[in-house]
């Protein structure tokens, strides 16, 4: 899946390894779900998606990684491409939000046993929202903390 979701964008998503790649991927997912449904021991139990909580913290969590790596993955690219920044000085510039994250994830264990899990999730969807769509509203030539280090 992978493969044909890198290769896609070039080769075109209707080329003959794209197509054999999605296939493939489908039918392992298939074969996966199949043996996890009729298996005594299964990896992952298919009753856990009939959990309301489960899945809402695993949307929660889907939304945050495709929000979080995507930011990674596009200011990456805007550091070193449009304002031609070097790989270290994107990299220094990715370390407050390193840090940032590892201090918040202390701070929700705390203010989940505080509040509970529902609203710690809400809360943190919101804040991470609102930061996104501040992101996408900043204009490109908004200064960065340093332009230049290296």
């Amino acid at each position: 899946m992978t493969y044909a979701l890198i290769e896609g964008g070039q080769a075109g998503f209707a080329s003959a390894g794209v197509l054999g790649a999605l296939a493939l991927a489908a039918v392992a997912v298939t074969v996966f779900l199949t043996a996890q449904a009729r298996g005594r021991a299964p990896m992952m139990p298919l009753d856990l998606f009939r959990s309301r909580p489960v899945v809402a913290a695993l949307t929660a969590g889907f939304a945050l990684n495709v929000g979080f790596y995507g930011v990674t993955f596009l200011f990456s690219l805007y550091f070193q491409s449009f304002r031609g920044m070097s790989a270290l000085t994107t990299g220094l510039l990715f370390l407050p939000m390193t840090v940032q994250s590892a201090g918040v994830s202390f701070a929700s264990a705390a203010a989940t046993r505080k509040f509970g899990a529902k609203p710690t999730m809400i809360a943190g969807q919101a804040v991470m929202g609102a930061g996104l769509l501040v992101l996408c509203l900043l204009p490109t030539t908004t200064p960065v903390w340093r332009s230049r280090c290296c």
